[in-house]
C-alpha cells in the first residue's frame, strides 16, 4: 500500500494482532518509546540509564499490507499504553501462532505526521470494533549504537534453554556480570563475584549448548547485572540467542522471537561496559 497523499506519513494492516503483542512483550523497561519507521520496517527503541538499549525490528514482511516509505522518520509513544491497548483486545495471546490456523483481529496502524497521534485500529471480519489514539511526542535523544558485523570481535551462538540454566546459576548476590572471551584455548567465561565469592562459568565449543563460539581477541569486560537482569524478559520470548562484542566492550545480545511458522521478530539489547572507576 502506498502512502495516500502527502499528509499520511504511513499506514500498514496486519492479520492478526497477537503478532505484534508478542514481539511487544519483550518491552521490559522504559515508558517513552521511539518509532522509527524506514524502508525495512519499523523500529521500536526503549533506553536506560543511558547505559542499555532494546530494539524490536518488525519488517513489512510481517504486515498484511505495508507503506512505500521513502525516507526514515521517527517519533515517540508511551510503550505501556501501547502494550496495554493489545493485551486487552488481542483476544487469546496462548494459542500458537501459526500461518494456516484461524486469524484474531486484524491491526489497522496510521500516522499522519508530526504531531499527529499515532492510531491503531482493531477490526475483525472487516469490521472495526475500536480505535485507539496514543498519543506522540518529539523523539528522544538516544545512544547512537550500531554494531555491523566488521566490528564485532568476539561472538556466540547458544540455546536458549542452555542460557537459562546458566543464568539459574549465577550468584544472585552478585552485582556485576563478567564476561571473558579467550583465545588459547577458545573459551566463553561467565563470572560473578560477591562479598563471600568470585564464580565462574566456562563455555567451549564442545559443550552441548553452544552452536557457534569465536573468540578472535582475549577479551574481559564487566556489566552492571541489574541491566543484563532486563534482558531475561526479552529470553523468555526467544528461539534464539547470539551475544556478541566490540573493540570496546559494547555488549550486544540479539533475540530471534518467533512469530510463525516462517515469520519472526528481532530484539537486540545492548548494553554498555562499566569503566574501571565502576569497578
Amino acid at each position: 500500500m502506498a502512502n495516500r497523499g502527502d499528509d499520511v506519513s504511513f499506514e500498514a494492516i496486519i492479520e492478526d494482532c497477537r503478532v505484534l503483542l508478542k514481539a511487544l512483550q519483550s518491552i521490559c523497561f522504559g515508558d517513552r518509546a521511539t518509532v522509527v519507521v524506514n524502508q525495512q520496517g519499523i523500529i521500536l527503541k526503549v533506553e536506560q540509564a543511558k547505559c542499555c538499549q532494546l530494539s524490536i525490528f518488525l519488517e513489512w514482511a510481517l504486515f498484511k499490507e505495508s507503506p512505500t516509505i521513502k525516507d526514515s522518520f521517527s517519533f515517540s509513544i508511551n510503550s505501556k499504553e501501547l502494550i496495554m491497548f493489545l493485551s486487552i483486545f488481542a483476544g487469546d495471546n496462548d494459542e500458537p501462532l501459526e500461518e494456516g490456523s484461524e486469524k484474531g483481529t486484524t491491526l489497522k496502524l496510521k500516522y499522519k505526521g508530526m504531531g499527529d497521534p499515532f492510531y491503531l485500529s482493531i477490526g475483525k471480519e472487516d469490521k472495526c470494533i475500536t480505535e485507539c489514539k496514543l498519543y506522540t511526542f518529539d523523539p528522544q535523544d538516544s545512544l547512537n549504537i550500531e554494531l555491523d558485523d566488521a566490528d564485532i570481535t568476539n561472538k556466540a551462538i547458544l540455546d536458549v534453554p542452555y542460557y537459562k540454566e546458566i543464568w539459574a546459576d549465577f550468584d544472585s548476590a552478585s552485582k556485576e556480570l563478567g564476561i571473558e572471551f579467550s583465545t588459547n584455548p577458545e573459551c566463553l567465561r561467565f563470572i560473578t563475584k560477591s562479598s563471600y565469592e568470585r564464580t565462574a562459568i566456562e563455555l567451549y565449543p564442545s559443550c552441548k549448548g553452544v552452536t557457534t563460539l569465536e573468540c578472535n581477541e582475549n577479551q574481559i569486560n564487566f556489566y552492571q547485572m541489574s541491566f543484563i537482569k532486563l534482558s531475561q524478559k526479552i529470553l523468555n520470548q526467544a528461539s534464539k540467542f547470539n551475544l556478541s562484542t566490540n573493540n570496546d566492550g559494547l555488549l550486544s545480545m540479539t533475540f530471534c522471537i518467533q512469530l510463525e511458522t516462517e515469520r519472526a521478530a528481532f530484539a537486540r539489547f545492548f548494553c554498555v561496559a562499566n569503566r574501571p572507576d565502576d569497578l
